[in-house]
């Protein structure tokens, strides 16, 4: 997860570095009044609600814990998303803080180098909240360039229209009119510290103090990032508007390295106790055959979906608990899903109606092909289709019922489940999900099939000419095995462990990627920023005459 993981943490300090930059009318005072010295009253206690610590790609290169790992980043694929990366989020403020000057007026280059340090330096960002007050933010990042002082310096003059003032203490300090308004640099040995806050930021100078008594990790270690981040707290602190669900987790990750493979161990802590038991699993060897590429199983689904109101709305009944999705090799569609359910007919036959009624119509003027019922009565079909003929039908298990579904119709091998992913589930009371994969292999299939949905239902598709498709393709025969296991390791807390190439498994990859091509990068996934490829009038099938859901 660690590229997805520096380029959050770009977006996130940008955004909280620029946030009400918008340029002010009035007084234009310097702030050179302003210090950073701590108020002589006592403090309530702060809390952190985030923090992310990061090695830096210089320190990983050196290092031979995550030879792998950085043979990728070296590749030129590589290369050119990170160079296309760096440089979009260098026009991130100019382009999405409201009022902010006009992009094309926008010194973007001076951000550049101060970006790339981000990624090829260590780094440090911490963030602290006492109690419901604004929230304050430290970057420190391990590096001996001036350009720090200069360039973030002329790019907030120029987003703010308001010159730093020199504090004595080799930095500056920026006190703008809007929230968060006190914004500070100054140097820690051979760190940088940029505090942002409102009113004085006492935790730069603790920070500041702190990094020059904590020594980092040593180099042979095989340490290399750190994750703790309270996401609806962030939000709140900084009035950012994110929209996250109510029991969002607060989320820690510790990423080390292991010669070929990345391995992840994280937390997820939810406010509330989980609204589940943890139940025997009830795998579909029926319907599962080899060979395989990819194997996932979760269970603990029925609480949330019973109490979604788009689930409520299709009144299928109660909701399935545990889902089953696998895929087989040789062929980009041979992808395939299972959920136990107590009546699957049932189901199958409102879903199909629903799917006639509301979405036929959708898909005749924005889509191609169209839902159908399959003749025995217990399967819906989404016929018409390129290359594909997605179903969903109602199956017995030997325990219980399932919906079994797919890109295209069963391939029966009559080669069982592989012995060795059942046994990932003997004995274990805590399980609650479970994914493995050939990345590589997977990653393709995902590639295929997600473009021609997309295509499918008018959606942008990530651009075959760009450079983050490129990236993709070239790991596809660099990416081997992951293994992902989630647990309940106490009332409100689930336990995380992988062992991957990347940190990342095939349709996070492939999310990441979507995310970077977004034109409205780092807002948004392309998937719905994209321009859709338009569909050709002449080549649009629409359902038959006498077709479910025509006339």
């Amino acid at each position: 997860m660690s590229l997805r993981m520096n380029l959050m943490v770009l977006a996130l300090v940008l955004g909280l570095i620029g946030a009400g930059c918008e340029k002010s009318g009035g007084d234009k005072s310097t702030g050179a009044d302003r210090t950073a010295t701590p108020s002589a009253k006592p403090v309530p206690a702060a809390e952190t609600i985030g923090r992310i610590h990061w090695l830096g790609k210089d320190r990983l290169a050196a290092a031979t814990n995550v030879d792998l790992f950085m043979g990728i980043w070296s590749l030129s694929e590589s290369t050119n998303l990170e160079a296309q990366t760096l440089a979009r989020l260098a026009t991130a403020p100019w382009r999405l803080l409201p009022g902010a000057p006009a992009l094309s007026n926008a010194p973007s280059a001076l951000m550049l180098p101060l970006l790339e340090d981000l990624l090829r330096k260590e780094v440090l960002l911490e963030i602290r909240q006492t109690g419901d007050a604004p929230g304050a933010l430290v970057l420190a990042t391990r590096t001996e360039s001036n350009l720090w002082s200069t360039n973030l310096a002329a790019a907030l003059e120029h987003l703010t229209g308001i010159k730093p003032a020199a504090d004595g203490t080799n930095g500056w300090i920026l006190q703008k009119h809007d929230a968060p308004d006190f914004i500070e640099l100054r140097r820690a040995g051979d760190w940088v510290v940029v505090g942002l806050s409102q009113s004085s930021n006492r935790f730069a100078v603790e920070i500041g103090e702190g990094l020059l008594e904590t020594p980092s990790p040593a180099a042979e270690s095989n340490y290399f990032a750190t994750i703790d981040l309270d996401l609806p707290r962030i939000s709140r602190a900084f009035r950012l508007g994110w929209n996250l669900p109510t029991d969002w987790p607060r989320i820690t990750l510790t990423m080390t390295g292991d010669g070929n493979s990345v391995r992840t161990r994280g937390d997820l802590v939810f406010p509330r106790p989980l609204p589940f038991q943890v139940e025997p699993w009830n795998i579909p060897t029926n319907l599962i055959h080899d060979p395989l590429v990819s194997f996932t199983a979760v269970q603990g689904l029925a609480s949330w979906l019973n109490a979604w109101p788009g689930y409520q709305e299709l009144q299928l009944g109660p909701a399935p608990n545990q889902l089953f999705v696998w895929a087989q090799s040789s062929m980009p569609f041979l992808s395939y899903a299972a959920a136990a359910v107590p009546d699957g007919t049932n189901f199958i036959a409102k879903l199909s109606q629903t799917l006639i009624d509301k979405a036929n119509p959708w898909l005749t003027n924005n889509g191609i092909g169209f839902f159908e019922k399959g003749t025995n009565g217990a399967e819906v079909l989404w016929s018409d289709l390129l290359l594909m003929s997605p179903f969903l039908q109602a199956v017995p298990g030997p325990q219980t019922n399932y919906i079994f579904g797919g890109l295209v119709g069963p391939l029966n091998t009559n080669k069982p489940m592989p012995a060795e992913l059942l046994r990932q589930f003997e004995n274990r009371k805590d399980l609650i999900g479970y994914n493995w994969e050939i990345t590589g292999p997977r990653l393709q299939q995902w590639l295929y099939f997600g473009q021609l949905t997309r295509f499918a239902l008018s959606k942008g598709q990530i651009p075959p000419a760009s450079v983050g498709f490129a990236w993709l393709r070239a790991l596809e025969g660099r990416a081997d095995n992951s293994g992902t296991a989630l647990s309940v390791s106490g009332p409100n807390r689930l336990t995380v462990t992988r062992n991957s190439t990347l940190g990342l498994n095939s349709a996070e990859l492939i999310w990441l990627v979507d995310w970077l091509e977004s034109p409205t990068f780092p807002k948004g996934l392309n998937t719905f920023t994209g321009k859709p490829e338009t569909l050709n009038p002449g080549k649009h099938r629409a359902p038959k005459p006498g077709a479910p859901g025509t006339k």
